[in-house]
């Protein structure tokens, strides 16, 4: 990964990166609600941080899928640590359910921004966390730590598939 681009804005509509697979799309996870289209993973914080993933590895993540309470300890072929790092995935548990969440920018040692969608809630929105309150908005939830990107290259064959994707998003035939 050379370079991070940070997402602030929602996704745009039928991206296939947060389409269900059922739908078109390339992610696996189900649907989001309410729903931002047919066949979306928004609102939902699992299909999002999954479609996130993809989106900047350019290549299928292959990330633990069920409840976001479990993303840390289900995802172990990643490296986790307690510091923020861009990508990473931000985890947190509660007794009731997780959350899971990308971080897009770090503005200092003490305070990052996290891209998010939450289910029967928001399809996306932002949130300013800081390590004063131990990275959560909510005493509902605890903190668990970051499970980092993956720094390895992408293979040639993930590059074209890559190139597809990008393509069809813009409505270019593959020949």
């Amino acid at each position: 990964m050379s370079s991070f681009t940070p997402r602030f804005t929602v996704p745009s509509a039928n991206d296939p990166y947060y389409t269900m697979i059922s739908y078109g799309g390339l992610n696996p996870c189900i649907a989001g609600s309410p729903a931002a289209w047919t066949g979306s993973v928004l609102a939902n914080c699992v299909g999002y941080c999954y479609a996130r993933w993809y989106e900047i590895l350019l290549r299928d993540p292959h990330l633990y899928t069920g409840d976001a309470k479990y993303w840390w300890s289900h995802n172990s072929q990643y490296v986790h640590g307690s510091e923020p790092k861009l990508g990473a995935i931000i985890c947190f548990s509660s007794a009731a359910q997780g959350h899971v969440a990308i971080v897009e920018q770090i503005i200092d040692h003490d305070t990052i921004v996290t891209s998010n969608s939450a289910y029967h809630e928001n399809i996306f929105y932002t949130q300013t966390l800081r390590r004063a309150n131990n990275w959560v908005w909510n005493s509902n939830f605890t903190f668990q730590g970051f499970i980092y990107l993956p720094s390895q290259p992408i293979s040639m064959n993930e590059t074209l598939a890559a190139l597809f994707i990008r393509r069809r998003k813009k409505g270019r035939r593959i020949q």
